[in-house]
């Protein structure tokens, strides 16, 4: 009785309370993130904003080798591979499934030790369109840092992901061509709004800020996937110039872009992407 009283007196008092206005959102500086070396605890504050660096050591790669990973079968694939491997004078590395590596232990630790064998720098992971899948990169990261003792990456990975083996062979056509040096310095960030906390869109807009000081001119996509959530007080994401907002939801994903930001994407030299997606459709 005693306990409904109580319930029932929090809820009366509820209809009274006055809502709280919403904190605007910090966009901190890169100089004003806390940095926590190795074997630090974060300071209280920077845990409540999940807001700090982690300092991390040098960490050279496990050897010099160049090392193709593929699962694809098809000759024409097989051909563009080959091409890659004949620029980088490299070593192929054949799997039946790059896909089943997630399930599969034993198979992602006779990966890991043919990987120490052959002591590579770079590793390429040309992967068969359907094994391409989030548990395939984590079963990938996760044998890409058991190579030596430590638990940081041990090697260069790099992602050649096409929807055809015609494709395949232009993307690796233009790997072997591509220069980064003579490449323009310029970012595009999508970030996804799915909750009132903004993480995602916070995480780009600091991201602008560290790469501005390194020459990047950058522009932003934000989808909000609330309807509504645009009405809120302090919410952040206001279109202006090189920033656009869509409307979004799991039942309506976005389907095209506007052409300007279409066109500041297909320029730029670095995409990141934050925020959750629509499985099998973004």
């Amino acid at each position: 009785m005693h306990l409904l009283r109580l319930l029932g007196y929090v809820v009366f008092m509820s209809l009274f309370a006055v809502p709280a206005k919403a904190a605007a959102l910090v966009v901190p500086a890169p100089d004003q993130i806390p940095r926590v070396k190795p074997g630090q605890t974060p300071s209280l504050e920077a845990r409540r904003m999940s807001c700090w660096v982690q300092d991390t050591r040098a960490h050279a790669p496990l050897g010099k080798a160049y090392v193709v990973l593929t699962d694809v079968q098809d000759q024409e694939s097989t051909r563009a591979v080959k091409k890659l491997l004949s620029h980088h004078k490299g070593k192929l590395l054949k799997v039946s499934s790059l896909k089943n590596l997630n399930s599969d232990s034993k198979a992602r630790e006779q990966l890991r030790l043919q990987l120490v064998k052959l002591k590579p720098r770079y590793v390429a992971v040309v992967p068969k369109l359907k094994s391409y899948r989030e548990n395939t990169l984590l079963a990938l990261w996760d044998v890409f840092t058991r190579l030596d003792e430590d638990p940081y990456l041990d090697v260069y990975p790099g992602l050649l992901v096409a929807s055809d083996a015609a494709s395949l062979s232009k993307l690796i056509e233009r790997s072997i061509g591509y220069d980064a040096a003579k490449q323009s310095k310029n970012f595009f960030g999508v970030s996804q709004i799915f909750d009132p906390g903004y993480k995602s869109f916070q995480k780009i807009e600091v991201l602008k800020g560290s790469l501005k000081q390194a020459g990047y001119t950058s522009a932003n996509l934000t989808i909000n996937s609330i309807p509504g959530l645009e009405n809120r007080d302090g919410f952040p994401a206001v279109p202006g110039k090189n920033h656009w907002v869509l409307q979004g939801s799991r039942r309506s994903p976005v389907a095209k872009l506007p052409e300007p930001a279409r066109k500041k994407l297909e320029k730029s030299s670095l995409t990141m992407l934050f925020g959750h997606g629509v499985p099998g459709r973004v």
